[in-house]
């Protein structure tokens, strides 16, 4: 191995003492293998388990913290209790060969799919018409609420629990 890079390979520590293996990290990327409801499929966690082998920090793909929130076909949910079963058994892959494990939260704003959000609707910060993940017309995103903004705050902060 080309000296130069043997740092890479190293134990790094993070402000917070979590120790990393070395400081190679699986970025978050938009796999689309979440069932439906966004709960862990498995060829999510073969998917992951796969890419996490050799990474010190493995990143899950962008997982919606509401359904008003969900961005994408096949996206993962924290939104629900029903959620966590299968988010522990993708953890436990991400994590089988010393990676640590995180998951990215998310809300698709006015990126989020009629499709996909309960009755089609999509709230953003300002009202919106756009394209978004290979749709062919433009959706429409409305203003978001106050009293949503305040809900969505708190699904982010559930969704760390």
């Amino acid at each position: 191995m080309n000296e130069k890079f043997a740092t890479l390979f190293e134990t790094v520590e993070l402000p917070n003492k979590v120790q990393l293996k070395n400081k190679f990290v699986l970025a978050p990327l938009t796999h689309v293998t979440s069932h439906d409801d966004g709960t862990v499929s498995e060829d999510e966690i073969n998917y992951m388990e796969q890419r996490s082998q050799d990474v010190g920090l493995s990143i899950s793909a962008a997982s919606n913290v509401t359904d008003l929130g969900k961005a994408f076909p096949g996206q993962p949910s924290v939104a629900h209790d029903t959620d966590i079963e299968g988010l522990k058994k993708l953890a436990n892959v991400m994590k089988k060969n010393g990676a640590k494990a995180v998951v990215q939260i998310h809300h698709g704003g006015a990126q989020s799919l009629p499709n996909w959000t309960p009755n089609g609707d999509v709230a953003a910060p300002s009202p919106i018409s756009m394209k978004s993940f290979g749709e062919t017309e433009e959706h429409h995103a409305r203003e978001i609420t106050h009293d949503e903004i305040l809900e969505t705050i708190k699904a982010f902060g559930e969704a760390t629990r």
